[in-house]
C-alpha cells in the first residue's frame, strides 16, 4: 500500500508540476509577444494585432484549477495542510492514535460528500453545456478537477484511518 500512495502522490506531483510550468510559458509567451515581439514587427511593418497568445490568461486560470486540486492531495500526503490546534491535549495521549484515526475516517467521509456536491456542479455544466469565456471548450472538464482532488485527499484520509502507519506527522505548532 506504501507504494500505491508514494506513486499516486509522483503522479500528482507531476500534474501539478506541468500544470504550472504550462502556465509560467503560457504567461510569459503572451506577455513577450505583446511587449516585445509585436512592436519590434510593428518597427518593420508587419501589423500583427495586439501580439501575444490568444487566450493565455484564462487557460492559466484555468491549469490553476488543475494544480491548485492536485495541491490539495500533495499537502495532505506531506502533511501540511491546514490543521486546527483547538483541543489538541484535551483527550488523555494513549488516546491519540485513535483519535488520529477517527478523524482521518471523518476528513475522507466529509471530502468525499463534498466531491459528491462538486460532481452535481460539473453535471449541471455538462448537460447544460456551459463553455469556457473566450475559449469556446466545454467547462465541464476543467470543473472535474474539483471532485477528483477532493476525492484524492477523502481517499488518502480513509487510506490513514485503515493503514495509520501511512500517515504523515503533523507538523507541530509553535508553543
Amino acid at each position: 500500500m506504501r507504494w500505491l500512495f508514494a506513486a499516486w502522490h509522483r503522479l500528482e506531483c507531476g500534474i501539478a508540476v506541468a500544470a504550472l510550468s504550462a502556465i509560467a510559458l503560457l504567461l510569459i509567451g503572451d506577455v513577450a509577444g505583446r511587449e516585445l515581439l509585436a512592436p519590434l514587427l510593428r518597427r518593420f511593418g508587419v501589423e500583427m494585432g495586439a501580439g501575444g497568445i490568444f487566450g493565455a490568461q484564462k487557460m492559466a486560470v484555468y491549469l490553476m484549477v488543475l494544480a491548485v486540486y492536485c495541491g490539495i492531495g500533495i499537502a495532505v500526503v506531506t502533511g501540511t495542510q491546514l490543521v486546527p490546534r483547538v483541543g489538541f491535549g484535551w483527550l488523555p495521549a494513549r488516546w491519540a492514535p485513535w483519535v488520529a484515526r477517527i478523524s482521518d475516517a471523518l476528513g475522507g467521509v466529509a471530502l468525499l460528500v463534498a466531491g459528491g456536491y462538486a460532481l452535481v456542479l460539473v453535471d449541471a455544466t455538462l448537460r447544460t453545456g456551459v463553455r469556457m469565456p473566450i475559449l469556446g471548450g466545454p467547462l465541464w472538464p476543467v470543473q472535474l478537477m474539483v471532485p477528483l482532488g477532493l476525492w484524492s485527499a477523502a481517499l488518502r484520509y480513509l487510506g490513514y484511518a485503515v493503514w495509520p502507519g501511512l500517515r504523515p506527522p503533523l507538523p507541530q505548532a509553535p508553543a
